[in-house]
Parts: structure tokens; sequence; C-alpha cells
């Protein structure tokens, strides 16, 4: 018998010191004792957006004005499947209050990893700390020199987090770039994303590791503990599917459009991407001829943002 799917439409309330909204779920509720983003089930008359403004009414006394979508997934527990629909909500009128007697309290993002939450608020967590772009630092085109200055000229640009990919260099010079790039991003405090080698990561102390889709099959177990980002490059359903089950932390998805570096590479468009997004549980960077201008329909269509090598300014 297939478990039955409930709808929730969440909702990230952020205060004016960027912090957010959480709530203790209350003894007798399924997971009773945990903490939660605020929302609800949506009702079968009801949009995603009309349930979470009437859920954040009728729990907490507010009015909002204008959610923007972050991250939609898909969760199974053991007697039930959940699909949340999560947003960012940053006006609002009104004072949080829990008026349904939960206790409520305000958080830094950073301070989330502190508290316990039902597994299924995991990738929510994740997409919280994620900016909406993923710069590429290709390699296979740029000496050290200008390798470096470009990473210095996306610090500058605030681009806070960067993949410095290998496109097949050796071990010794690739080692030597990501020694160079990882004292900057420290400087920087940019979260460096190395290619391939997990010992090296750890070696030049970088922030994580990037897999390639053949690494992400090969793999047995998650290849650095949780302290370290692990990301994964994936083409189809079933590379999103493998890395939930390696406990990858964000994925590539593409090419959703075409692309200079592979033009050989069928576009899957915008269309294909929501629905591979859909399936995923954690959050995915669209990949692929996309540029900043391409953020919004990115996150329209159930993305973190987008990742390239050109296309951020």
């Amino acid at each position: 018998m297939s478990k039955p799917i409930v709808n929730v439409a969440v909702g990230i309330i952020f205060d004016i010191n960027d912090r957010v909204l959480i709530a203790k779920r209350r003894p007798g509720q399924h997971l009773a004792g945990l903490w939660e983003f605020p929302g609800g089930k949506i009702e079968a008359d009801e949009s995603p957006v009309d349930a979470l403004c009437r859920e954040l009414r009728e729990e907490l006394g507010v009015i909002v004005r204008k959610p923007e979508p972050l991250i939609s997934f898909v969760h199974c527990y053991s007697d039930r499947t959940v699909k949340l629909c999560v947003y960012t909500v940053s006006k609002y009128d009104g004072a949080p209050v829990g008026l349904e007697g939960q206790e409520i309290s305000w958080i830094s993002v950073e301070g989330l990893d502190l508290k316990r939450f039902p597994q299924a608020n995991r990738p929510i967590i994740s997409s919280l700390k994620l900016p909406d772009r993923y710069a590429i630092v290709d390699l296979s085109s740029n000496e050290l020199s200008s390798a470096i200055e470009k990473i210095r000229g996306l610090i500058e640009r605030d681009i806070r987090l960067i993949r410095l990919r290998a496109s097949g260099l050796d071990y010794e010079r690739y080692a030597s770039v990501a020694s160079y790039a990882a004292d900057i991003c420290k400087e920087g405090r940019q979260v460096l994303m190395l290619d391939t080698y997990p010992e090296l990561v750890l070696a030049v102390g970088a922030s994580g590791l990037h897999l390639s889709s053949v690494e992400l099959h090969r793999m047995q177990a998650r290849p650095l503990d949780s302290s370290y980002w692990i990301a994964a490059s994936c083409h189809n359903k079933g590379d999103l599917s493998r890395s939930a089950q390696l406990g990858v932390d964000f994925a590539v998805l593409g090419p959703v459009k075409p692309t200079q570096t592979h033009p050989e590479a069928k576009p899957i468009g915008w269309r294909t991407f929501k629905n591979m997004v859909e399936s995923a549980i954690i959050p995915v960077f669209a990949l692929g001829g996309l540029t900043v201008n391409d953020i919004p329909d990115a996150r329209r269509n159930g993305g973190q943002g987008v990742s390239a090598i050109r296309g951020l300014p």
C-alpha cells in the first residue's frame, strides 16, 4: 500500500537582523519536541502560497506580503510522504506570536545546526546556508595566475560559493592552484569546493568536495564528514537519487541551455529541470548556458540558483 502524500507549505520568516523564526512541535504532535519552520498542510482547494498565508496568520498572527520560493522537495517517513513547498518571508505585517501555544524562537542561520529538527527540514537548512550562485573556475584554460586573479575577482563581487574545476589536470598542478585558492578564500570567507580529491580538501583547508557524476556512482559512502560540504554534478533523476543516498548536500543539474564548454550536450530545458528537481531532496543549482539573469527562472522552477563559468559578473 502506498503511503499518503501530505502537501505542506513552509515559511522561513526573517527579522531585521536576518534571524529566522523557528517553532517547537507541541506534545501530541508528530515528532513532538523537535524544532521546525512554521507552516502547515495545504488544503485541496488552496495554492501553496494561499496555504502559507493562512497558516502563518493562524499560527503566528502575521500577514504575509511577498513570499519568495526557496525550495520544494519530497521526503518519505516510515508512515507518510511529505511534499514541502518552502518560501522565504521577509515582508510581513505584525509581530509573530505563538497563538497555538507553541514555543517560538529567533535564531541565526548559522545557529540552526545546534537545534534538533525533523529529518525533512535538513534540506531547508542547507538551502538557507547556500547562496543563489555557484561560480566555476575552470583550470583547463587558465594558468595559475589567471585562475587566482579570477577567484579574487569573484571574492570582490561577493560570490560566496566557488568551485575549482580540475578538468583533467594532474594532481600536482591542481594541488598547487588549490592551495593558493584555499588561502585566498579563507581571507574572504568564501566557500571553496575542490574536485576529485577528498584528501586535498583536508590538506589545504578547503570547504568541501564536488563529485562528478561518475564519482558519484562509484563512491560507496560519503567521502567527508558533515563539517564539509559535498556537492555533485547530476544529469538525470538517477544521479539526483544517488546524491541523496550518498548524503550529498547539494547538486548541479543540466545543461539547461546550450553551452560553449559542452556544445554536443542536449539541453534539458526548464520544464525537465523542474520535473527532475521535484524528485530531489537536496538543493539543486541549474547549470548550462546560464547567467545571473536566469536566477529568477531557476527559483521559479525549484532550483537554488545558477552555476556558471562565464555567466556570473
